[in-house]
């Protein structure tokens, strides 16, 4: 059996390229909003009701079954902070992070057009908070790096791959920090607000 051309580009038309392994999707919204004349990101401290309860995130969550990713966007920030699609001027995707979990977290970047006092957090939200630009540009992000081991199964067949146990299976994770007035960012949430801050600096540096 033989694919032909014309089965090799449907494969393609029809799917959307997504890392291997995937298992769920989330979207979140990086926005950029005006705080006292100056750009600054917008952040929610996750109440203690939730999963990772006290982190710091952007606004977002889990693409549903039959929702595009837009969709889930747009919910969940109407869900979590009462902000509405009309609210929210959507430049389009920036980068995105897979978790070991197998999470895909789409990232969106935009601009809120909507007053801070105006947000209205559910439960899964303690509060909102704001660092400006211009203070993640002057304080780059504190890098820890750990190491991952795999641990393989017991019966794992060594004796297939060719080198047999000869190769040290790990990797490295790389976590970043932001701190600014007490409110701490890290994880995935400052690697995409640093990738964010990359992309801004290159753009600065091009003018």
């Amino acid at each position: 059996m033989r694919l032909t051309r014309d089965e090799l580009d449907a494969i393609v038309r029809l799917h959307a390229p997504r890392p291997v392994g995937t298992t769920r999707e989330a979207a979140v919204a990086l926005l950029v909003c005006e705080v006292d004349g100056e750009d600054a990101i917008l952040y929610e401290r996750r109440s203690d009701k939730v999963l990772l309860g006290g982190d710091a995130s952007f606004p977002g969550g889990h693409v549903d079954p039959g929702e595009t990713i837009l969709e889930a966007l747009y919910r969940e920030c109407r869900e979590e902070a009462g902000i509405l699609p009309r609210e929210i001027e959507i430049a389009g995707r920036i980068d995105y992070i897979t978790a070991f979990s197998g999470l895909l977290v789409h990232c969106f970047l935009g601009r809120l057009h909507k007053p801070l006092g105006d947000l209205v957090p559910n439960d899964e939200v303690a509060y909102f908070f704001t660092v400006p630009i211009s203070d993640l540009e002057a304080h780059p992000p504190i890098l820890y790096r750990d190491r991952l081991h795999l641990e393989r199964a017991k019966d794992f067949p060594f004796a297939k791959i060719g080198h047999g146990t000869r190769v040290n299976f790990w990797n490295e994770i790389q976590t970043y920090f932001y701190e600014y007035e007490g409110e701490v960012v890290w994880g995935m949430t400052a690697a995409m607000t640093r990738a964010f801050i990359e992309r801004k600096k290159a753009l600065d540096s091009a003018k």
